[in-house]
């Protein structure tokens, strides 16, 4: 069994538009050279073990959750001992 790693590029450098723009408009050919290129210049150990890389072009990395979001109907009561954060 392999190993399975993770990257992740946020292009926060860019207006939010430009990104989008970017995101989509680079082949996933550049993409994928761009992650291996960025692993291996820390990792080089890495280029005989590299097997794959799946691309996924996401606009956001993670959920947005909207007020509610926990607790919409029955799903979940809060217990009064748990503390949530989240940060915009």
């Amino acid at each position: 069994m392999g190993t399975v790693s993770i990257w992740y590029l946020p292009l926060s450098d860019i207006a939010p538009g430009a990104a989008r723009t970017l995101l989509v408009e680079r082949s996933a050919d550049d993409w994928k050279r761009i992650v291996r290129d960025d692993l291996l210049a820390t990792h080089p150990e890495l280029a005989d073990a590299i097997r794959g890389i799946e691309l996924w072009r996401w606009g956001h990395a993670m959920v947005r959750p909207t007020p509610g979001f926990l607790w919409r109907g029955d799903a979940l009561l809060p217990d009064p001992s748990l503390f949530l954060a989240h940060s915009t």
